[in-house]
Formats: C-alpha cells, sequence, structure tokens
C-alpha cells in the first residue's frame, strides 16, 4: 500500500464502484500512513485521503491473507505472499500464461527498496528465494516499475538476486 501504487484508488472507485481492492491485513499501516507520506515527500494528491476501508459503502476491500487465488475475468491469478519491500507485499501469478505481476519485489536488474518505514531486507531475501525456487526461468516478471524481465533472466544477471540466493 506504498502511497506509489495506492493514490488513484479513490479515482478508481469513482470510475468502478463494484471493483474491489485487494490487499493484505499487513498493509493497514501503510494505507492509514499513506497520505502522510505524500505530504512528506512534498506531494499534493487529487484526493485528500483513501477511503477507510473499514466502511464498507466506501470501498469493497478483499483481504489478501491466505494465497488464495483472485479472479480477473477468466484468469486465475495465484497470490504469492513476498513481504519485504512492504509487509504485505504479495505477487500474482498465473500459472497458464506463465507470467508473474511482480509489484515492487523484482525489477529487471533491481529489487524493491527496504529502506522505507515497515521494510525488512530479511524479508525480502526470504521472498525472493521464495519466488525463485518456485517459478520456472521463463516466467515472465511484470514488476509494478520499469521493464518486464524473467525471472531466468533476473537469476543470471541481477546482483541483488545473487546475493539473495547466495549466489553472489
Amino acid at each position: 500500500a506504498h502511497l506509489d501504487h495506492v493514490l488513484g484508488i479513490p479515482n478508481a472507485i469513482a470510475e468502478w464502484p463494484e471493483t474491489p481492492v485487494h490487499i493484505h491485513s499487513l498493509e493497514r499501516n501503510n494505507w492509514d500512513e499513506c497520505m502522510l507520506r505524500a505530504k512528506q515527500y512534498g506531494l499534493s494528491p487529487e484526493n485528500e485521503s483513501l477511503p477507510d476501508w473499514d466502511d464498507d459503502k466506501a470501498i469493497q476491500v478483499v483481504l489478501l491473507d491466505n494465497e488464495e487465488d483472485v479472479k480477473v475475468g477468466n484468469l486465475k491469478l495465484d497470490v504469492i505472499f513476498t513481504p519485504g519491500h512492504a509487509p504485505g507485499h504479495v505477487c500474482f501469478y498465473n500459472d497458464e500464461h506463465k507470467f508473474m505481476f511482480g509489484g515492487d519485489l523484482l525489477f529487471q536488474g533491481s529489487i524493491g527498496r527496504t529502506d522505507l518505514p515497515y521494510c525488512s531486507s530479511e524479508d525480502m531475501d526470504l521472498s525472493l528465494r521464495k519466488i525463485f525456487n518456485m517459478l520456472s526461468d521463463d516466467v515472465l516478471v511484470l514488476s509494478g516499475h520499469g521493464q518486464p524481465t524473467t525471472i531466468g533472466n533476473e537469476r543470471k544477471s541481477n546482483p541483488f538476486v545473487a546475493q539473495a540466493l547466495g549466489s553472489g
């Protein structure tokens, strides 16, 4: 629930009010502090606040605490709990088409930051090991920032992955 990923939620809810927001309950602090962080970074968000996720009339929240599947149209996405960049960070993996929405876990040549509030470099390393032990090299990674990559590319060339996997 870092601000660069959630500030657009009020506009999305206005456009598609029936669409739920899927989020892990461990992201509550990041959600609640989002606007404070935006102001600390000198941002002036279009909306003054995020909806209260306890208010069923303001927002439909689906908690992703049990790594259950999510359906988006005809796609089945497996929810993979990957804390590190954020305590409730998750990735969404589709086995049929071999792709993963990686959020801020893994980027082309890098990984998500762990120097922000509630982040953990130890959890990041565990999450990277989990993903790289679980997924094949041909899986396409669509990150929260930057260009697409593959698990194989990052296994071969990403120094942060090499360090997390104990090979760097």
